[in-house]
């Protein structure tokens, strides 16, 4: 796919319906990679309807130049709104203006496109407003923003960017820009997100530094005054260095150009221009990081940002910090110099926080532990977010503004994720030993073989390993190719609850899930029942299939790889139906900690329904164990899945495998 898709001041003509919006969706998600960019530009609906509240249909707002009383632009009213956009996708398309511009010479036809509905669109794709690690890798303070206030929080623009007609300026500031990453290929899990940004009226922000920083001169320093890369006017053939009317700061002290003035600065016939890889300017004796657009500028003690030299001296040089924007923030150092580990330890409540820097998945699992493993990387990636925000907030200023406080906790937030990341890989380069704790895995870094004892390895012959896609093989030589499919919590055998029953130990589960720990336990069976809307909606498709067959000898019979194929797509949707974004758009409440502390015991119910009734099943886990084959359920996740676990490279067991121990210990294995 595509790394990158933008349509700048374009994206307005597919809001004309919602059918030629959903035909030019399409193509974005049908050609844009996970983990590729969308960006683009537009008017902000938002400020369009407040600047036409007032007029009727028909009506006219111009942008006429001062100086010349010539028509510089106009905007025809051809809706019937009145002081709100509509949001939702029934009712948010299709509002339309005539626009036209003296440099265009002829009026066209638009549509208004309302932020809240193009971003919650294009979260349907699984794309969403770059989150802020993603911004800080790009050199941007926010995902969005509309031009007046990105035009505003830069210093130079206005003399870099001259818009000396207020008509120009006037038109220009109607638009906002976009700029939306692709996390996934389905919809984003609601706890996933970050904050959505201010999408109403323009208003003031303070964005952390960006290249179009104002310059910082100590006393009495006389070289070449530090800009940003689109500051100067210098170039290699100009004899000397320019910063015209840019607001540099030079003390009285120190020689050369003063505030506001455009002569010359300094000589610098061996100056190179500045560019993102120049040094940033630090006193003699200051450590001087190379520049890069989260890098912080330097400034001097005492300052309102001196604080952003001591943070960028506790970060470890990692590409997981490296996302991390320093934004000079007091409290972020703090929390920097406690998540590194030459400068002591964590709180204690992170002490065993390690996070993978993306979900761990792989081609071979089945769709529902796929998601799994995704809504519990997101939840655990939200639950570190949540505490270090909850350790922070009781030291903040009460002077601090809304908006310096929620920067002051993104801040921890995000260096605490960022800590958690090398954690894990600091105890993967390590080397690991994975240790089963009072009925769980725990997986620590240790020196092996001291500490953690020695653990039982296991040759490949020596694993029977099933799962919803294992390859059709008869392993066992009883004759059963799919026998390692069989075992999976997939495999269509049915489970009893109180006279209800549901298709497999997939919809089981997760039907418990709403049953014991939402306040809506009805939806259980109405959801994932053999009667229930999930089942009955593959039963129809088998049908629809089968009745195709009507002219060969397998007449109204589901061919097996078409089965399969049916099996995985109803998993997947029962896995999406479990999650708690679900539940909640089903308006239920989700006790996370009553289903944790039941689903162990539901899981052992299930298995041992099928143990006792499942001729087939008791046969394979038989034949299994005759031939002292260890039963792993593959998941291929380790650190996240309860469930299954893998078989490392050296032959230890990583993950708690709960499925296979209960398998074992229903067929009285002997203990290893």
């Amino acid at each position: 796919g595509a790394d990158l898709i933008t349509s700048m001041f374009s994206i307005h003509y597919y809001f004309e319906s919602k059918e030629k919006w959903e035909g030019f969706l399409n193509n974005i998600r049908d050609n844009l990679k996970v983990g590729g960019y969308f960006t683009c530009c537009c008017f902000d609906g938002n400020i369009v309807v407040e600047k036409l509240k007032d007029l009727e249909k028909g009506d006219v707002l111009e942008g006429v130049d001062a100086d010349t009383n010539a028509m510089v632009w106009k905007i025809t009213k051809e809706n019937s709104l009145d002081d709100t956009l509509p949001i939702t996708p029934e009712a948010g398309f299709g509002h339309a203006i005539d626009v036209e511009f003296l440099s265009i010479g002829s009026s066209h036809r638009e549509y208004l496109v309302p932020p809240q509905l193009l971003i919650q669109q294009m979260n349907s794709i699984g794309c969403d407003l770059a989150y802020p690690v993603d911004c800080a890798k790009i050199g941007i303070s926010e995902a969005s923003q509309n031009f007046e206030t990105t035009f505003n929080n830069h210093p130079l623009a206005t003399s870099l960017y001259a818009m000396t007609s207020q008509a120009v300026r006037d038109f220009s500031f109607l638009n906002r820009w976009y700029i939306f990453r692709r996390y996934d290929k389905a919809p984003l899990a609601e706890g996933s997100r970050p904050k959505t940004p201010n999408l109403g009226a323009p208003g003031p922000s303070s964005p952390p530094f960006s290249p179009s920083s104002p310059a910082y001169n100590p006393s009495g320093f006389t070289g070449q005054q530090y800009g940003g890369p689109s500051s100067p006017p210098f170039s290699p053939s100009s004899p000397t260095y320019y910063v015209p009317t840019s607001p540099v700061y030079n003390p009285s002290a120190a020689t050369g150009q003063q505030q506001g003035s455009t002569t010359p600065l300094y000589p610098a016939p061996s100056s190179p221009p500045f560019s993102p890889s120049s040094p940033v300017y630090y006193p003699e004796g200051a450590t001087s990081p190379p520049f890069s657009p989260s890098s912080p500028v330097y400034y001097p003690q005492g300052s309102a940002n001196a604080t952003v030299v001591a943070a960028q001296q506790f970060r470890p040089a990692s590409s997981a910090w490296n996302a991390v924007p320093v934004t000079g923030d007091a409290n972020q150092a703090a929390v920097l110099r406690s998540t590194t580990p030459e400068f002591g330890p964590g709180p204690t409540d992170e002490e065993d926080d390690e996070l993978p820097p993306n979900p761990l998945v792989d081609g071979n699992m089945e769709p529902s532990d796929v998601m799994d493993a995704r809504d519990e990387w997101e939840s655990k990636k939200q639950n570190i977010e949540e505490r270090a925000k909850a350790r922070l907030a009781p030291t903040l200023a009460a002077s601090l503004s809304p908006q310096e406080r929620e920067a002051s906790l993104t801040a921890a937030a995000d260096a605490a994720v960022a800590a958690a990341i090398e954690r894990y890989k600091r105890s993967r380069a390590e080397g690991l030993v994975t240790a089963v704790v009072e009925g769980g895995a725990r997986t620590v870094a240790v020196e092996r073989g001291t500490i953690a004892g020695p653990q039982k390895k296991y040759k490949p012959h020596e694993i029977f390993r099933f799962f919803g896609r294992a390859e059709l093989k008869d392993s066992l030589g009883i004759q059963d190719p799919g026998a390692a499919r069989w075992l999976a919590l997939s495999a269509p055998f049915p489970i009893q609850d109180k006279g209800i029953e549901y298709p497999t130990v997939n919809h089981y589960l997760a039907a418990m899930k709403y049953k014991l720990a939402t306040d809506k336990p009805e939806l259980a069976a109405d959801i994932f029942s053999s009667k229930g809307t999930i089942h009955s909606k593959y039963l129809r498709q088998r049908e629809q299939i089968a009745v195709k067959h009507k002219t060969e000898k397998e007449k109204r019979q589901v061919k097996e790889d078409e089965d399969q194929e049916l099996l995985r797509a109803e998993a997947a949707d029962v896995a999406d139906a479990a999650l708690p974004k679900t539940i909640k758009r089903y308006k239920a409440l989700f006790n996370e900690a009553k289903w944790i502390a039941s689903k162990d015991d539901v899981l052992k119910e299930a298995l041992t329904q099928r143990w006792k009734h499942d001729a087939r099943f008791r046969k394979i886990v038989e034949a299994a164990r005759a031939k002292e084959k260890y039963l792993l359920y593959y998941t291929g996740s380790t650190t996240l899945s309860s469930f299954g676990g893998i078989r490392r490279d050296d032959g230890r067991i990583e993950g708690e495998n709960q499925v296979g121990k209960i398998l074992m210990e229903l067929a009285s294995y002997p203990p290893t």
